[in-house]
């Protein structure tokens, strides 16, 4: 590939999120947005799905300059619990920084919910700690910016805001300090309800191209935007996996885009995406991509084999091009 690039991969994590976004030139620029899933029954008899781990082993990726933990939902994060001791990762964005106190203190009693999800947060945390990655708490939006080449390469981590944060970590105190089995139980309840309220949204603007990565954030996440220019994007991934009650046609005329992705299995997990969301998106000029859906769902290159895991959009200053892509090629 000649010149500077920008590429975004969308990996088919089943239902579940991992973004991974490369520059390419004299010296690369690796960002890694969670890592989705991990469990073997997801991945054993989908081939056109593959895990964080094997997606970096298959493209040569061992050192990460920005890890986005958008939240510690187990979709999100047990990828990166999978792969985090092969990696070197020189920066991280959390929106929840774990005292020392709590460190390696284990909640999980029974392998499953929301307990096994922030002991796996909790490991994730201690590995970057021990290797002296600078982690960053996003209480408030925070910037990155890089030159690629001549060109500005902004990352902006988009925060919920402090009092969102607050009763996270206030939450999340009662839960390591408590005794009482039943407290500790109705939080874990709460905070499993609550944490999509908490993400972080990552931006990434590269030539006139902008990329806006939603998490699972809720509606209630934009109200804030009054000048609708910071989320301007050629390129919206839907927020919780094409929910419609999570997104609009005011959202969607705010960004202005082009495609809309979804992360999500073709299974119907949850009962998403919702049928709605794909109608919205079209009715208002976007093409919906899916992670894993039908052959023919909307990228220029798509005669594709069953065998693509990836949807990946490639950036340059002639053009965007988005393909299903197999990191099995040759």
């Amino acid at each position: 590939m000649r010149g500077n690039s920008l590429i975004v991969d969308f990996l088919n994590v089943g239902f579940g999120e991992s973004i991974f976004i490369r520059t390419t030139g004299v010296k690369p620029l690796h960002i890694l947005v969670d890592g989705g899933d991990n469990r073997h029954e997801m991945f054993a008899r989908h081939r056109n799905r593959i895990k964080l781990p094997e997606y970096l082993r298959m493209e040569g990726i061992r050192d990460i300059d920005l890890m986005i933990l958008t939240h510690f939902h187990r979709d999100h994060i047990a990828g990166i619990h999978e792969a985090i001791h092969g990696l070197t990762v020189q920066e991280a964005w959390v929106n929840y920084l774990l005292p020392c106190e709590f460190q390696s203190r284990k909640l999980d009693v029974d392998g499953s919910g929301i307990s096994q999800s922030i002991d796996m947060y909790n490991d994730i945390f201690q590995v970057l700690e021990r290797s002296g990655t600078r982690i960053r708490f996003v209480d408030e939006d925070i910037e990155h910016k890089t030159d690629i080449g001549g060109t500005t390469l902004r990352i902006t981590g988009l925060t919920p805001g402090k009092k969102v944060l607050a009763k996270l970590s206030r939450d999340m105190e009662m839960i390591y300090g408590t005794t009482g089995p039943d407290v500790r139980a109705e939080k874990l309840r709460e905070v499993d309800q609550s944490l999509n309220q908490t993400c972080i949204v990552t931006k990434i603007d590269y030539l006139n191209a902008g990329i806006l990565l939603a998490s699972d954030a809720p509606l209630s996440f934009w109200e804030r935007f009054s000048d609708t220019g910071t989320l301007k994007a050629v390129i919206l991934k839907a927020p919780h996996h094409g929910d419609i009650d999570c997104i609009s046609s005011e959202l969607i005329e705010a960004v202005g885009g082009k495609y809309l992705v979804i992360s999500v299995d073709n299974e119907g997990t949850y009962d998403l995406p919702s049928p709605g969301t794909k109608v919205l998106a079209e009715s208002m000029g976007l093409k919906v991509v899916s992670t894993e859906g039908p052959i023919n769902n909307g990228c220029e290159h798509d005669k594709q084999d069953l065998r693509a895991n990836v949807v990946r959009f490639t950036i340059t200053c002639q053009r965007i091009t988005c393909e299903h892509y197999s990191t099995h090629k040759a």
